[in-house]
């Protein structure tokens, strides 16, 4: 069976919102030791109490955020709090409210436990007390907490009933909070406070949202996670469009698939209420965090993902404006070789045929036309309306229309004005000379450009080359010319998006060759190296031995998941093993994509689209 996991809110981001106090405290050592040694045990006596608050807050033999926790485990223990002891005490020494209030900045650990017994307090419907507080702080005017009432009494004053002055006072906790830097103890305090249907104001939730899109990199995902639990439980139309935008471009940071902005839109594309009264301002910004979130899925390669918001908003005219196009472009390009079918109908029916000479597009359009014998009447067209002097790109798109059909006369034309051009060929000329050659069975010719040109332009033709010898000879009579390419491929630089190319077609190759297992052993061991940051010399590296899938021990240093590698690998294996009917790997593969961030309907809809009768079975069979 399928285990029920909810993709990467579940495996990644925290099972529910954690205080930042218990956050701070989870790699604590054991403090009942320091407890016992201190010989800190909390009377029943409200004066000895507050006496042993003022040691633990100056005692310098005791990390500060140790006594903090001891002090917040003994309250727990008495069923009581530290705020509560302060206002209930007819005089509490001044000392410790000056060593509480000193500490209050420069301690978040401390900070946390008084805001969580204001909120407690609240909870329990002690008012009075956190009034009693809050006049405290502003009359010992202590900096770090601010107050939003010049004069605590109005709040009294400005409410009628008892529950307005509660819901008041919730905001103010929450305010607090998010003005004390702990935006995660913020919205786990609204969720709270909304179960006990506590009124939340508008201008608090949005200043929370805010505050945590502010963290771009500490706390990404519990952030991620929080934004999305205060964004499906309360309406969504409680933030203007922009605000949805600021989101929308937070969660779409994600290093990974961008399984959160994917929900967001989930959520978002349900909803039409946020869109009125929207300014086009606003929703060209909007429209271009949605085309962004597409170009996300593609670069992680969560390509059904991509695909379908694209389908959804590509008749969307306002998307085709000039900035949005490159990414228009991405998008054009992958499903040429993705899904064409999908491809045909944009073309047909979405992109305006005003933009198909745009610089953004012009080359997509001249391969597209050029490529497809039926439509080169169109391509012929668009040749004679370039206006020179024709930009480089449009000379590598031309350049590889004409090698492909067989025109020579074009072919030399071209190369001659590549090489006339300031930066002479690149690696997709090189690679289309190599594919080329290849196809017509030219393999030494190819062999010999390739050689004959530095790696930074013959890398994409190497990568030809090693999926001809994958899918149509056999890699032991190749073993010299692999240990070369893996040597030369050690001079690129470990992003270069050939390095993951050259992993995927390994992971393919091994699937197809030596069966899903093999792969699946391989992406394990390379995964548990690689998310160790672990050095080829590291003994606790899992040893790989290349030469039993023919492959030379010089190609194992290149391999790594980057980009859209890692989700590649495993559709790969997935959907071999689906061939092959192994149903282990099948489940393997479902989870390790759902711990990316895919979603399971768009695994099943991949499955679908490539086996349909298949996933008949598995749905009935599994789900």
């Amino acid at each position: 069976m399928i285990r029920m996991m909810v993709g990467r809110g579940a495996l990644r981001g925290p099972s529910r919102i954690k205080t930042y106090l218990q956050v701070r405290m989870a790699t604590s050592p054991s403090l009942e030791g320091i407890s016992e040694q201190l010989g800190i045990t909390f009377h029943d006596d409200l004066s000895r109490r507050m006496n042993t608050v003022n040691d633990l807050l100056e005692n310098k033999n005791v990390r500060f955020r140790h006594s903090v926790q001891i002090m917040a485990n003994e309250y727990e223990r008495i069923n009581s709090s530290l705020v509560e002891d302060i206002c209930a005490s007819e005089a509490t020494p001044t000392r410790t409210l000056e060593a509480l209030f000193r500490h209050f900045e420069e301690s978040s650990s401390l900070r946390a436990m008084i805001l969580c017994n204001l909120k407690d307090l609240l909870r329990h419907g002690k008012l009075e007390l956190i009034i009693e507080f809050l006049r405290l702080i502003t009359k010992t005017g202590t900096a770090g907490i601010a107050v939003p009432y010049e004069n605590v009494d109005e709040l009294f004053l400005s409410n009628e009933n008892e529950t307005g002055l509660r819901d008041d006072l919730a905001n103010i906790i929450i305010q607090l909070t998010l003005f004390n830097g702990i935006p995660l103890l913020a919205s786990s305090f609204i969720l709270e406070f909304q179960e006990k249907n506590i009124c939340i104001h508008e201008e608090t939730f949005n200043t929370t949202i805010s505050a945590l899109t502010a963290d771009k990199n500490v706390n990404f995902v519990n952030n991620s996670f929080a934004i999305m639990r205060l964004l499906t439980s309360f309406p969504l139309n409680i933030l203007s469009l922009p605000k949805v935008t600021e989101v929308f471009n937070y969660l779409n940071l994600d290093s990974e698939v961008p399984y959160f902005a994917n929900q967001l839109y989930e959520l978002v594309s349900d909803n039409q209420a946020i869109f009125k009264n929207s300014s086009p301002t606003d929703l060209g910004m909007f429209n271009k965090s949605i085309l962004q979130l597409v170009e996300t899925n593609l670069d992680k390669g969560n390509t059904v993902r991509s695909y379908l918001i694209w389908r959804r908003i590509m008749h969307n005219s306002e998307i085709y404006q000039n900035g949005n196009l490159r990414i228009v472009r991405k998008i054009l390009e992958s499903l040429m070789t993705q899904n064409k079918d999908l491809l045909e109908e944009t073309i047909l029916s979405a992109i305006p045929k005003d933009i198909y000479y745009s610089d953004e597009l012009v080359d997509f359009f001249l391969v597209y036309y050029g490529l497809h014998e039926e439509k080169y009447d169109k391509f012929n067209e668009m040749v004679r309306k370039l206006k020179p002097p024709l930009n480089r790109s449009n000379l590598s798109s031309l350049f590889r229309v004409f090698l492909e059909i067989d025109n020579q006369k074009g072919t030399q034309r071209i190369l001659s004005s590549i090489f006339n051009s300031s930066s002479g060929v690149n690696a997709s000329d090189i690679g289309a000379v190599a594919g080329k050659l290849i196809k017509n069975d030219q393999i030494e010719q190819c062999l010999k450009t390739l050689a004959e040109s530095n790696i930074s332009l013959s890398k994409k033709g190497y990568i030809n080359m090693l999926d001809y010898i994958f899918d149509k000879s056999d890699p032991n009579n190749w073993t010299s010319f692999l240990t070369a390419l893996s040597l030369k491929f050690r001079r690129l630089d470990p992003s270069d998006e050939c390095i993951g190319i050259l992993t995927h077609s390994v992971i393919r190759y091994i699937s197809e060759k030596f069966g899903t297992r093999n792969s699946r052993r391989l992406y394990c061991k390379l995964s548990t190296s690689l998310n160790r940051e672990l050095s080829q010399f590291d003994s606790r590296r899992p040893k790989i031995n290349m030469a039993k899938y023919a492959l030379p021990q010089e190609m194992l240093p290149l391999l790594q998941f980057s980009g859209r590698t890692r989700c590649d690998s495993l559709t790969t294996i997935l959907l071999q093993a689906i061939k092959t009917r192994e149903f282990e790997t099948i489940h393997w593969a479902i989870d390790e994509l759902r711990f990316l961030g895919v979603f399971l309907k768009d695994i099943l809809a991949l499955i679908r689209s490539k086996d349909d009768r298949f996933y008949s079975e598995f749905v009935n069979r599994e789900i």
